[in-house]
């Protein structure tokens, strides 16, 4: 498993420490990766560093992907200014802006590292806004570039001031060459998804305003969104629109995957008393709830359905993270909100006080076979939360503890900062937090966590 954030430091040189390995960091802008064993152990840490002063100064990890061809991780990210590298690999200067694409060895070594800077001025902008890895090792990625100009390849991008910004998709080869940016003539088109298909296609998820154009396809008025299949070498080809019927409405798409067989899985939220259209049918909710759509590879909508309703009013229960097995059925992790009863497929699940977590898995045929809450889990109750530094916390479970318990507290990186031992027969225990520092921390009981903040 790997891991990665970013750091803005007060100092320009300080020792980071991911577990039981230390590293030296030369920036104070700057972000690590690190990848951990089946025990949760550092085994390397890598780093992308922007040394120098100055506030438009920094480098920004954006997002990091396994790429299966090469067993390697791919890792994108944007950056300002002189000096940057990952690792001993100098970036390109970027007085107005870059971006990179880089791959990591799982021994820490930075690999085919391509920067691109633009030109510009002090108002221009550029980055990434999502990335894909294909079959074969290429990667896909969504550009922004506003008040300025870059080259990619033989392609060269230009987005003056007083027009709208560029939002393109690109491809890097394997070797790490530019092959085709693909865009529109229409100015309102937005991506900010894109997945491979195995075939080495790719669908992208966007927005677009009535009019607009993908290839051959002209968006209709009342566009929530589209996903948008592109071939391997960069042409349109089949369009998938999702229709509102409130123009006003808060609704939003934004997570894609795809299955083996090519088709795309959508899974947004839709607003209270709005309705969301998929081809020939329809999705209507008094509540702000979740959705799920497939639209397959020769253009038609599959299924189109909502997550269910509690028995309180509100949204009784929420999808936060989705993938698709290899069978294409979606898997999902979210929650049940506070003293909800929701009934998924056969299952019917009670949310306790403060809510639960619960894992689901929705068929390729749109129907629900599962959902539970992972075994082991209880909900904590943490109070006060925030709490000031060195106040007291109590930690309570729902029910006595049958055992000796052991309660762990860590820092933002995994460290060990507290243990103590919540007694056999008891309920609460108080915790110290005399000594630690301001942040967010993790309490762990058991197989169950709560998130503790820990103010000035």
């Amino acid at each position: 498993m790997y891991a990665a954030a970013n750091i803005s430091a007060a100092t320009s040189s300080f020792a980071l420490t991911v577990g039981t390995l230390t590293q030296a960091v030369a920036a104070s802008e700057a972000f690590y990766v690190t990848r951990l064993n089946a025990s949760g152990q550092a085994q390397m840490i890598a780093l992308g560093l922007k040394p120098g002063a100055g506030s438009d100064s920094f480098i920004q990890l954006t997002g990091i992907a396994w790429d299966a061809a090469t067993g390697t991780l791919v890792v994108t990210g944007y950056y300002n200014g002189q000096s940057a590298a990952l690792g001993t690999t100098a970036l390109a200067n970027a007085p107005t802006g870059g971006l990179f694409v880089a791959h990591l060895t799982p021994a820490g070594q930075w690999q085919n590292v391509v920067s691109v800077a633009t030109t510009g001025t002090s108002s221009t902008e550029f980055g990434i806004v999502s990335a894909g890895v294909g079959p074969q090792g290429q990667v896909a990625a969504v550009l922004y570039l506003d008040q300025g100009a870059v080259t990619l390849g033989s392609t060269t991008l230009t987005a003056a001031s007083g027009t709208p910004p560029k939002i393109v998709v690109a491809q890097l080869s394997p070797a790490g060459q530019w092959q085709w940016v693909a865009q529109s003539a229409s100015s309102t088109l937005g991506y900010y998804n894109v997945r491979y298909a195995p075939d080495g296609s790719l669908w992208t998820l966007g927005t677009g305003d009535a009019g607009s154009q993908l290839g051959t396809t002209t968006l209709p008025a009342n566009t929530e969104a589209f996903v948008a299949r592109l071939s391997a070498a960069g042409q349109w080809g089949t369009v998938g629109v999702i229709g509102r019927k409130d123009p006003n409405s808060l609704g939003e798409t934004r997570e894609l995957a795809v299955d083996a067989a090519g088709n795309a899985v959508i899974v947004g939220l839709l607003d209270s008393d709005d309705t969301f259209s998929f081809g020939s049918q329809t999705l209507t909710s008094s509540s702000r709830r979740n959705f799920a759509a497939r639209f397959n590879a020769t253009g038609q909508w599959q299924y189109a359905l909502l997550n269910p309703v509690g028995t309180n009013s509100g949204q009784g229960s929420y999808l936060s993270e989705v993938a698709l097995d290899g069978a294409g059925n979606l898997l999902a992790v979210g929650g049940l909100n506070n003293r909800n009863s929701v009934t998924f497929g056969s299952t019917v699940l009670t949310g306790s006080e403060g809510g639960d977590a619960i894992v689901g898995r929705l068929t390729s045929a749109g129907v629900v076979t599962a959902q539970r809450r992972p075994a082991g889990m209880t909900p904590l109750a943490l109070y006060p939360n925030p709490s000031s530094a060195g106040a007291a916390v109590t930690l309570r479970l729902p029910a006595a503890a049958t055992a000796a318990q052991p309660i762990i507290l860590r820092d933002a990186l995994g460290r060990t900062v507290r243990e103590s031992t919540l007694a056999a027969g008891h309920q609460q225990i108080s915790l110290s937090t005399a000594g630690l520092a301001p942040g967010l921390y993790q309490v762990q009981a058991g197989l169950s966590r709560a998130q503790l903040v820990v103010a000035e």
